[in-house]
């Protein structure tokens, strides 16, 4: 057990010492019986002489003191306590009590006596963690704020004035004092001319208010967007990146911290399972998670778990720690929970890739629900359904980026038999210009995959499958095409590698003349009578990517089942844990994009409504006055993109079904709807936001190509590929 004390001629608290070594500092009398003494298990600062355990440890064969030649000094007769201390002590913890019931700011909890007293009564003191706070003995005031009575010279002069809040260009937001109207002193001396407007608010905040991180974000005094972002970079500077928003506890944000912290592991998976009464917790993913198997167990009814975030925030991990979480606390008799956790390799290969932003970024969405059995004690069994799978990622990616993780590690430690060339030979695999990634070994990734396949029993056979069809998808990039000219002088396409098409045809199990003929013709069939019409060579490419981008989403489909087929069991009571794909604008976005960030927008609007009734009605019901928090509804942006009839995505299904539909049509349409409303409000320089709206709209109607029918030809080559070459049952 580890212990802090107080000397008895300053209030630096000193420690931690283990009690051998307060027993070394006890025999030279550096500590005494009116020492004050404190460890996590107690509550409050308390004098040797009241713990009687320790004293006696201290006193227990202690080594005699070396004798002084001279007399040694009497010891000082420590100070009585008087019963106005006692009071106060007393007054301090009613108070502290009484806050935490009804008030919407946090005191102090848990005080350290203060040797001395000042002027006006008031006094310093410290929380246990070491939080400066000051109370006044006359009034019994407690403070943040350090009175002026307390401050010296220098301080009066640094805390006097106007502070607000400055925008930066490398900290988001600084506080800044005002010298004049218009010139604002920076908090690291710099000295910036700053105009108050829409984009500059210029909040107002106390200096004292710096000192104050608080681990619920609705203890702020101010909880504007720059105190928000200064108390979540403060944390996490400390190593805590995790910080709640609200009393109940049951929304947490996370700030990846992109390093391994001590965080994690099955020590602080107890920790968390158990939480003692009084002891507090700091915010972390496994309360969340420990809340949900608890209140699951306790009003057997199911629950869900919602991680979102914009891309590299670290929602893939933050779901792999509920997951552990909830398998180490219930376990199963089969062993079931230990495959759920083998999954995540076997779908992280296949559904994640490198971005900008990450280097394990997810690209598909998923639901997990974890059922548990009748007495909610033990995991029976688990389904995942995935869902937009970002499958352009296959034929296309940024400058930096990386296809999926599979292609990669397939390349590097594959089998044999797949015959794969370097990565970076390969067209699907090279557009990014990315091949390696720092900290990342794609050999060492693949013998995981492969153990993980092992441990969900999947047989030879299958993983033959997943290889050579991965390998008949790449290869399929590298066809080349060339232009000819056809009948009537129309533009036509050969190909000038068909033994690349013989490659890719043998391990999608297909005819190599068949695949050859579908990549450069297109058939359609009116009235029964069938026509084939050849493709010019982009077109053919275009057809060609886009049976890449099917195939690969088929087999991702099939992955998934096959996993839920090795993790499925008796169905119960659940927690569900929904990890849904980042929200991103990138330099080049596509139509996949705009439905991942629509998604992102529906449950923003979700968590806005939630949060502030959720507060709102614990405020009601504790008697505590408010004013209602306003926030950004960004309903009229949903109803545009979705709303019935005139919605961007309800008259993009219209005019794909249109005999005569086509981009030019959709996007008159859709202006003329669209382009006369003002949605966003004018802006500072009276844009009336025309140009936003018809961005929107263009960026449905650039990437129209993504949702067009593909130029497959009839019928079409998947099927011809699921009856040449079996799926495996």
């Amino acid at each position: 057990m580890e212990w802090f004390y107080l000397p008895d001629d300053s209030d630096d608290k000193q420690g931690p010492y283990t009690t051998q070594q307060l027993k070394i500092k006890y025999g030279k009398k550096e500590i005494s019986s009116t020492t004050y003494m404190w460890n996590e298990e107690l509550p409050e600062w308390k004098e040797i002489k009241d713990l009687p355990d320790l004293q006696k440890q201290l006193l227990a064969r202690s080594p005699p003191v070396v004798p002084a030649k001279r007399r040694a000094a009497a010891p000082k007769v420590p100070p009585k306590k008087s019963a106005s201390t006692t009071a106060t002590k007393k007054k301090v913890t009613k108070s502290r009590m009484t806050t935490n019931r009804g008030s919407a700011r946090r005191r102090p909890s848990r005080v350290l006596e203060s040797h001395k007293q000042f002027a006006d009564g008031w006094s310093e003191r410290a929380t246990v963690d070491g939080m400066p706070y000051y109370y006044n003995s006359r009034n019994e005031n407690v403070s943040w704020d350090k009175p002026d009575v307390l401050k010296t010279a220098e301080e009066k002069q640094t805390d006097s004035g106007n502070w607000v809040w400055v925008r930066d260009e490398k900290e988001a937001w600084l506080p800044g004092q005002v010298l004049t109207g218009t010139t604002v002193k920076m908090i690291d001396g710099r000295k910036k001319n700053v105009k108050k407007s829409t984009h500059e608010p210029m909040w107002p905040l106390k200096r004292s208010a710096l000192n104050q991180l608080v681990d619920d974000l609705v203890m702020l005094d101010d909880p504007n967007e720059a105190a928000i972002v200064y108390n979540l970079r403060e944390r996490f500077r400390q190593n805590k990146i995790y910080t709640w928003v609200g009393a109940s506890k049951s929304v947490l944000v996370s700030v990846n911290p992109f390093k391994m912290l001590p965080l994690y592991g099955p020590d602080v998976i107890q920790d968390y399972m158990h939480p003692g009464p009084t002891r507090g917790r700091e915010p972390h993913v496994f309360s969340i998670a420990n809340s949900s198997f608890r209140t699951m167990q306790l009003k057997e009814n199911n629950h869900a778990i919602l991680i979102s975030g914009e891309s590299g925030a670290g929602k893939t991990e933050a779901t792999k720690q509920v997951l552990s979480f909830l398998a180490d606390a219930a376990g199963s008799e089969d062993n079931v929970e230990q495959r759920i956790l083998m999954a995540n390799p076997v779908l992280e290969a296949y559904g994640n890739a490198k971005t900008l932003r990450n280097n394990n970024s997810s690209r598909f969405g998923k639901w997990i629900e974890v059922h548990f059995d009748r007495l909610g004690r033990a995991i029976t069994s688990a389904s995942i359904e995935n869902f937009l799978l970002e499958k352009s990622r296959v034929v296309r990616q940024q400058k930096d980026e990386r296809n999926y993780h599979i292609f990669y590690q397939l390349c590097e430690s594959g089998p044999r038999n797949l015959n794969l060339n370097e990565a970076s030979e390969y067209r699907y695999l090279s557009g990014g210009e990315c091949i390696q990634v720092k900290g990342m070994d794609d050999s060492d990734e693949f013998t995981e995959v492969e153990q993980a396949m092992k441990h969900l029993g999947f047989t030879k056979d299958e993983k033959n499958f997943m290889f050579h069809l991965t390998t008949g998808i790449l290869t399929l990039g590298n066809i080349n095409f060339d232009r000819k000219t056809g009948k009537g002088n129309n533009e036509e396409s050969s190909i000038n590698n068909s033994q690349v098409v013989d490659v890719a045809a043998e391990f999608l199990g297909v005819n190599s003349n068949d695949l050859s003929q579908c990549l450069v013709t297109r058939s359609i069939e009116v009235r029964g009578e069938r026509s084939v019409i050849p493709l010019a060579p982009a077109e053919a490419r275009d057809g060609t990517d886009a049976l890449a981008k099917a195939v690969y989403g088929k087999l991702f489909d099939w992955l998934v089942l096959r996993v839920n087929e090795a993790i499925s069991g008796e169905r119960g009571h659940f927690i569900g844990v929904l990890d849904i794909f980042g929200f991103e604008i990138f330099e080049n976005n596509s139509f996949e994009q705009l439905c991942i960030n629509f998604c992102n927008e529906k449950l923003q609007q979700h968590f806005n409504q939630h949060t502030f009734k959720e507060e709102e009605e614990l405020y009601k019901s504790e008697g505590v006055q408010y004013e209602p928090v306003a926030f950004i509804d960004n309903q009229p942006v949903l109803n545009l993109i979705e709303k019935a009839p005139k919605g961007i995505l309800v008259m993009l299904d219209e005019e794909i079904t249109a005999p005569n539909g086509s981009d030019e049509r959709y996007y008159l349409l859709a202006v003329a709807a669209w382009c006369c409303l003002v949605l966003f409000g004018a802006a500072d320089n009276d844009d009336d936001g025309e140009d936003s709206l018809v961005f929107v709209v263009v960026f449905i109607v650039e990437f129209f190509f993504f949702c067009s029918p593909s130029p497959f030809p009839s019928p079409p080559l998947p099927q011809v590929f699921v009856k040449d070459h079996e799926i495996p049952q």
